[in-house]
């Protein structure tokens, strides 16, 4: 039983059948079953009609016989009894033959020529009608067997032509046929017709549920119908709305851990820039200052206390750029230079790399690498990039930046050299609240990655051979109708 029940589940339950299908098979099903039934019944009442006329009639002519009969065998009159039962035969085309019988069961007279009786017609038995079936003519022939006062005198044998009813039988079969497959012709097209008008808005909601992305625009659900598909429209497309409130929500909630990954990031350089470099940057500059008061000094020591403030200027500019990323940036899309956001993320990272003692190897093209972005988001990219990199590095390494093409986008390749990544968490690295480095990582910078360059169209991937270090790999699409000049390439720390 559990056997037959799973096979009728996966037959009917687990296998597709659209509902025109489902809608058709049951109709024509109901149809058909109705249809046969009525066929029997109305076949069968006429076949039980035809034969109860036919008994009547045969009857009726068994009676007459027997009345008529009676005098003429008991007195051997066989000139009369044959006259009598050819001008019956005469007079009702229905009677095919006449045969009548003593009380010895001996022929005394018959309406057959040439005194040619069949055999099978005089073994009959008296106490029913007997269906015969002539192949030579073609005839049904049903016989009724009448004893004239029972038996003592004769008997007589009707033998009627039972072809007519046959064939009105098969006729009236024919057209009872004939009327249901037109009727199942007709059920069966405007069962068609009814499921068309019911799947076709079922068909145009599921594409309207296939084509729609959340956040994206809510698709033309327009339903002219007043009725259930009407109210499953509706609700589809306030779930749409629902679902593009909670994709905003997403992408606001998105942009707050941005930020917060940000600031984090530039917290952390901003501390080791105000203690490291901030406070001796004052004093070297006031000590240089009282120097360059001195009349004594020759030219080369003024040459060289003019370089030392120089550079400190230099460093105190590098902090105003720190602070200048750190305020909060719009996030209005712009025309971007790719190789000005890598020059500007290595201008901001320059003390990590030199306290790590890193070298950097920077390639990039001799032309502009415009895309359309968000300066400021394209820049943490970068800068998480770089940040990976130098804490996956050891000191004297480098780390190689490279900015090329690949079809109708720009690559940004940031590698460095250390153990690499484990194949067992290499897929795991994009994932929020992720990290290698313990306590000393939150596990967001590269899921904001992720997150910023998809936003921007992009790709951005991490590959790594273990022991070889790792290469993140970020995508762009170049700016449309972009012109191309022949700037010369910027090197980090230039160019800003």
């Amino acid at each position: 039983m559990k056997a037959l029940k799973k096979w009728s589940r996966r037959l009917f339950l687990d296998k597709y059948i659209s509902i025109r299908d489902k809608f058709l098979s049951s109709v024509l099903l109901i149809v058909i079953l109705f249809g046969g039934s009525t066929i029997c019944v109305s076949y069968r009442h006429a076949v039980l009609t035809a034969r109860q006329d036919m008994e009547r009639k045969g009857k009726v002519i068994c009676g007459i016989l027997e009345d008529e009969l009676v005098g003429p065998i008991l007195t051997r009159d066989l000139a009369s009894l044959n006259g009598f039962i050819n001008s019956l035969k005469q007079h009702d085309p229905d009677i095919l033959y006449l045969v009548v019988l003593d009380h010895a069961r001996q022929v005394i007279a018959h309406t057959f020529s040439g005194n040619r009786i069949p055999q099978f017609i005089l073994q009959s038995s008296p106490s029913s009608p007997v269906f015969f079936r002539d192949r030579s003519r073609g005839l049904y022939i049903r016989q009724y067997t009448e004893e004239i006062k029972t038996s003592t005198v004769g008997t007589v044998l009707v033998g009627l032509d039972n072809s007519i009813l046959v064939r009105k039988l098969n006729r009236l079969s024919a057209i009872l046929w004939m009327v249901s497959l037109a009727f199942v012709l007709v059920a069966a097209v405007m069962v068609v017709s009814i499921s068309w008008i019911i799947v076709r808005p079922i068909r145009e909601l599921v594409t309207g549920f296939k084509q729609f992305v959340p956040g994206g625009s809510l698709p033309d659900l327009s339903q002219t119908a007043n009725d259930e598909i009407r109210l499953l429209a509706d609700a589809f497309i306030d779930m749409a709305r629902r679902l593009n409130a909670m994709e905003a929500a997403s992408k606001d909630a998105l942009l707050k851990i941005i930020e917060t990954e940000k600031l984090a990031g530039i917290g952390v350089l901003a501390s080791g820039v105000a203690h490291e470099i901030n406070n001796p940057i004052a004093g070297i500059e006031a000590c240089a200052y009282r120097l360059q008061k001195n009349e004594g000094l020759n030219q080369k020591q003024r040459e060289y206390i003019d370089l030392i403030l120089n550079s400190a200027r230099h460093i105190q500019a590098v902090t105003r750029d720190l602070l200048q990323y750190a305020r909060h940036p719009g996030q209005k899309e712009e025309k971007v230079e790719l190789r000005h956001v890598a020059a500007f993320a290595l201008k901001l990272l320059h003390y990590r790399l030199e306290k790590n003692k890193l070298a950097v190897v920077a390639e990039y093209p001799d032309f502009p690498c415009f895309v359309m972005g968000v300066r400021a988001g394209l820049v943490q990219v970068v800068i998480n990039g770089i940040l990976n990199a130098i804490d996956a590095s050891r000191a004297g390494n480098s780390i190689e930046i490279k900015i090329g093409e690949r079809d109708a986008n720009y690559l940004i390749e940031i590698t460095d050299h250390g153990s690499g990544l484990d194949p067992a968490i290499q897929g795991r690295v994009f994932d929020p609240f992720f990290t290698t480095k313990g306590s000393q990582g939150t596990g967001l910078g590269l899921y904001v990655s992720y997150t910023i360059i998809r936003s921007h169209g992009g790709k951005i991937g991490l590959t790594s051979a273990n022991g070889r270090g790792a290469i993140l790999t970020v995508e762009l699409p170049k700016l449309a109708a972009e012109t191309v000049s022949t700037a010369p390439a910027v090197l980090w720390g230039e160019g800003i």
